[in-house]
């Protein structure tokens, strides 16, 4: 009778740690993906010059390619399954393909190539030279340089317009915003701003662009319209990130200096508010769901934010020195890049719980997700 009894539990710990595997294989699991589908992250690592390519649906890493010195600005190009991103040290974009994981191309752009977008259809890529104060326009299907322009001083970022007829550039030693126009490929303007700017977001009705100085605590406000600078917002710590809410009424600041989130009202250009998170928030995303995920760099934790009632929840353990996140499409799961850890954390994406941590290379910086 005990040997009966003994056997009925053990099959019944069989049968439940088998639904307890199935679940948590359902729970992060893409059912909706076509048997001949992929879903990967690719993730730059700055220490060891590689791209670490990593299978989100089995949660394994699965190719290192080698890319160049520093990698970064990781992105997908529009419409295809090429992976771009720079090595600034090297002086070239460098072009990996996803079916044969490895790099397909490199183009030399000129020293110190610090920053790049794409137009929104994918067949140009803007890239700024900080090494020759210039922005280059790159034919992504020849993949050759086929127009140059002169910026302000050692241009550092760019942010296109979604209609892609504008760029606008930061340049951090002159201090200046340039308004470029990319029909007639000329510079509109060149506006003044705060020393240093480095990041740049633009209202999705183009009428204001906010600029974030490296090195101060200031934002600019510009009006675009005019254009002209509108003022200078003293936020009490240095800009980590800049993130604008999606109907434009807010922007939102993760600032580590200030150990906490600053709400900017976009049409008052005031800072309306101020939410403390943690040690040193430094970059956030906007999840489906509307809630701000924050990582907190050196508290090695992502805290999410109710943004309607400027609540934060408790906060994720995720690694060391998280620096990066992005969301799979639909949003089942959030993936945290952390550069002191060399790994990735999965989390749930409707609840943020830990599923695993994924290795990458040495201090990998950014990452991207494609699906093919």
């Amino acid at each position: 009778m005990t040997r009966q009894w003994n056997n009925r539990l053990i099959f019944l710990a069989v049968l439940l740690t088998g639904l307890a595997a199935r679940e948590l294989f359902f729970e992060h699991h893409f059912v909706w993906l076509g048997p001949k589908q992929h879903m990967c992250a690719y993730v730059a690592n700055r220490g060891d010059g590689t791209l670490s390519v990593l299978d989100l649906v089995h949660l394994d890493p699965i190719a290192t390619i080698v890319v160049g010195s520093q990698p970064s600005n990781v992105r997908i190009r529009p419409g295809t399954h090429e992976i771009w991103g720079l090595s600034r040290p090297g002086g070239y974009l460098w072009i990996v393909d996803a079916a044969k994981q490895q790099v397909d191309a490199r183009i030399f752009t000129g020293r110190e190539p610090s920053s790049f977008n794409f137009s929104p259809d994918g067949r140009l890529a803007y890239v700024t030279v900080a090494g020759t104060n210039q922005l280059e326009a790159i034919d992504t299907q020849s993949r050759r340089i086929v127009r140059r322009a002169s910026m302000g001083h050692r241009p550092e970022s760019i942010f296109g317009s979604n209609d892609g007829k504008i760029l606008w550039i930061a340049n951090r030693q002159d201090a200046t915003l340039t308004i470029f126009d990319v029909g007639g490929w000329r510079t509109r303007a060149a506006i003044p701003v705060a020393p240093n700017p480095e990041k740049i977001a633009v209202l999705q009705d183009g009428s204001k662009a906010f600029v974030a100085s490296a090195t101060d605590d200031l934002l600019s406000v510009v009006d675009l319209q005019i254009p002209a600078l509108i003022v200078n917002i003293s936020l009490g710590g240095r800009a980590s990130d800049l993130i604008v809410k999606p109907d434009g009424g807010e922007l939102y600041i993760p600032s580590a200096e200030a150990h906490g989130l600053l709400f900017v009202n976009t049409r008052t250009n005031e800072v309306s508010d101020y939410l403390l998170l943690g040690l040193s928030p430094r970059t956030a995303i906007l999840a489906p769901d509307g809630r701000l995920m924050v990582d907190d760099t050196g508290a090695g934790r992502s805290v999410p934010v109710s943004l309607d009632d400027r609540l934060a929840a408790p906060s994720v353990p995720v690694g060391e020195g998280p620096v990066a996140s992005a969301f799979t499409p639909g949003g089942e799961m959030m993936l945290v890049v952390n550069s002191q850890s060399n790994d990735v954390a999965v989390l749930r994406g409707k609840d943020n719980s830990l599923i695993t941590r994924i290795a990458t290379g040495r201090d990998p910086e950014s990452i991207s997700v494609l699906l093919f």
